[in-house]
């Protein structure tokens, strides 16, 4: 299945939930993974951001936080209906949290059709975390560096 512009700049679903779990932001604004009405039923996951949910649904839409992220809430009938979003955040985005040190060193480069992002850590004249990752996509590259950064730090601080 051919991807859609918005999905072309984002990790895939699976990292962006792994993300949630591991607590990147979920605030607006910016795309996300949402389930799209497909034959009465939420059962199709697309990117979108805040200017496409229009198109899905014309009144009744409103953006709620909850404990477990952001929800649009939608009335349809006289019923709310509680859509779950998932941030899909940008290369940019996740690059905006990342927790680096002026002695990181984190570099992307595109091999034949995988992306490889690579990860260095100066301590005093030693490199440390030497990590090389392979991905499809830029933006999994992006994702999949995060998710590994976030799982280093809780073991390293539990």
């Amino acid at each position: 299945m051919k991807k859609s512009y918005s999905e072309l700049q984002v990790p895939d679903l699976s990292r962006c939930l792994k993300m949630k779990k591991l607590g990147f932001p979920q605030d607006p604004p910016g795309y996300y993974w949402v389930e799209v009405p497909k034959n009465k039923e939420f059962v199709e996951w697309q990117v979108l951001s805040g200017d496409h949910f229009l198109k899905f649904f014309n009144s009744g839409l409103l953006l709620e936080e909850r404990n477990e992220g952001y929800v649009w809430r939608y009335l349809v009938g006289e019923v709310y209906w509680l859509i779950p979003l998932i941030k899909a955040p940008t290369p940019i985005e996740i690059e905006q949290h990342f927790k680096l040190e002026k002695s990181d060193c984190i570099w992307f480069v595109k091999v034949d059709d995988k992306w490889i992002a690579y990860y260095l850590k100066r301590n005093d004249e030693n490199w440390r975390y030497p990590h090389e990752i392979k991905s499809d996509t830029l933006p999994n590259a992006f994702a999949d560096l995060w998710i590994w950064r976030r799982e280093v730090e809780n073991e390293t601080n539990s």
